[in-house]
């Protein structure tokens, strides 16, 4: 199989579609009002408050019971329960109780309860938790309707114990795209049934949230994917083969760019760079009007390329004043833009962009005939 051919491998084309997949979503939600710090958001119980204050009847969000009925619907109807509503019209929510419960909800008339076990950030079991939780609920009289042993995608699966707190035991998802996940089955439904702003807007907030740490768990599971598939070492030869044709592209684009340069008169000579990433191409220099000329071409980031006219004589804006008056003499004044319009040069610079082209063959055709169509109007001023 030769370097190429590594790609077609169907293990690693499924990493690199799930890669793409997860890219294009993810700055869907990489911005929301809890994420732009990572100090809170990897503290184990951030999602259990988060989560508590939405669940409490008497929270911030003045909704009462309207949140914890939708939650306890959102378990009947898609995790096979039956619990009454009508049994939990006096509860109270809390975190960190009865044994270091993550997250109880408790009525303090019909004696029934709730158990979650929040593994959002993917926290460790400890040796017989749910059972602990369990006993710790039914010891101060309290009948448990449900544990609920929520991760953030559903595939971390609640560890087993005998009885009936197995039997009450649930492994719920936060978000695998499905209606039976927290987001869909619950979250969104209480979002749209917030009878304020504050509320709708806190809960599309956290959505986004959970959505965006999902994001970069999948980011670790496709690493663990690709780690597993390099450590074969004819994979990782073949891979690191492929990574340095990769690494050479543009030099390689560069020159058979300049192959197929015959005459770029009016300018005086053509000189392959070194310095710069050894990927660009120089003509000097060109003279009109008593100032000099250079136009440079470079090949970038395996994908892109752009063409720049400056005057090497005269670097700021009387530099740039000419540039742009011959540019407006070859009708080719829109075609550019200042490069650093930041910082006083004369570089005009024209770029392009790979989404615009069907591939990277195409785009390195269209800079060719654009740089050779701009060689025949210099020669004709």
């Amino acid at each position: 199989m030769s370097s190429i051919g590594v790609y077609e491998n169907p293990e690693l084309q499924k990493i690199l579609d799930d890669y793409n997949s997860v890219k294009a979503k993810h700055g869907l939600h990489t911005w929301n009002i809890t994420s732009v710090s990572s100090y809170n958001t990897q503290l184990e119980n951030f999602h259990s408050e988060i989560l508590a204050s939405i669940l409490s009847p008497v929270g911030y969000h003045d909704e009462n019971v309207l949140y914890l009925h939708l939650f306890i619907e959102f378990l009947n109807t898609h995790y096979g329960f039956s619990i009454a509503c009508s049994n939990y019209q006096n509860s109270w929510v809390d975190t960190e109780v009865m044994g270091r419960i993550d997250i109880g909800i408790f009525d303090r008339v019909s004696k029934k309860c709730i158990i979650i076990e929040n593994k959002i950030n993917d926290a460790p079991d400890m040796p017989d938790q749910l059972k602990r939780y369990y006993e710790s609920c039914t010891g101060n009289g309290y009948e448990v309707d449900a544990i609920i042993y929520l991760s953030i995608d559903g595939k971390k699966k609640a560890p087993n114990f005998d009885g009936k707190s197995f039997e009450v035991t649930r492994s719920v998802g936060a978000n695998f795209g499905k209606e039976n996940d927290l987001i869909n089955g619950w979250l969104i439904k209480c979002k749209v049934k917030s009878s304020t702003d504050d509320g709708s807007s806190f809960l599309h907030q956290y959505i986004k949230l959970i959505k965006h740490i999902d994001n970069k768990g999948n980011y670790t599971k496709m690493s663990m994917d690709f780690y597993n598939f390099v450590s074969d070492k004819e994979n990782l030869d073949r891979i690191k083969a492929s990574a340095q044709l990769l690494q050479n592209l543009d030099t390689f684009r560069r020159d058979e760019f300049q192959k197929q340069i015959h005459d770029y008169k009016p300018f005086e000579s053509i000189l392959a760079l070194q310095s710069y990433g050894n990927r660009g191409t120089l003509f000097w220099s060109f003279t009109r009007n008593g100032n000099k000329y250079k136009l440079d071409v470079f090949f970038i980031d395996h994908i892109t390329a752009f063409v720049r006219l400056w005057t090497p004589d005269n670097d700021g804006l009387k530099g740039l004043n000419s540039v742009q008056e011959l540019l407006k003499e070859l009708n080719e004044l829109e075609e550019f833009e200042i490069e650093r319009p930041n910082s006083p040069n004369s570089m005009m610079c024209k770029r392009f962009h790979y989404d615009q082209y069907d591939s990277i063959v195409l785009l390195d055709k269209a800079v060719l005939e654009y740089v050779n169509n701009l060689f025949g109007k210099l020669r004709n001023l």
